[in-house]
């Protein structure tokens, strides 16, 4: 908190904070960091999907959720975001929406071994067994 006392709109510095506390394991602090970093950079990618992280942790999903959804939405690329935000989607038990953010995850990363696994994971729930055996 020292740190922000004089500079709470300095982007740098929230982060450096929200990494701080995160490895503090004050991830609630963590958490009001990344969310202001995020307030004043919104075309952050890596602002959203450690808010998105730091949301998971705390068991938010539905912040998680959100923040995944903002960083792909601002970068398509980002084969991480998606598989965490299919990681989410998998936890609720959506299994529709896990199985496409895992195939739009592989599309961008056909290397990414989690997201195949997820995707094999999900889709034995959907008993559609031929299709999980090849993800693995």
């Amino acid at each position: 908190r020292p740190l922000l006392l004089g500079q709470p709109n300095d982007f740098e510095c929230l982060v450096l904070a929200a990494e701080a506390n995160a490895t503090l394991g004050d991830l609630q602090q963590a958490f009001v960091s990344y969310e202001a970093a995020a307030r004043l950079q919104p075309n952050n990618a890596d602002v959203w999907v450690a808010l998105g992280n730091t949301a998971q942790q705390l068991g938010r999903m539905q912040d998680a959720q959100n923040s995944y959804q903002k960083a792909v939405t601002v970068d398509s690329s980002r084969a991480l975001a998606y598989y965490n935000l299919a990681t989410v989607y998998h936890a609720q038990d959506q299994w529709d929406q896990a199985v496409d953010a895992y195939q739009q995850a592989l599309t961008r990363d056909a290397s990414l071994y989690e997201a195949h696994f997820g995707l094999g994971s999900v889709l034995e729930q959907k008993q559609q067994w031929q299709n999980a055996l090849k993800q693995y």
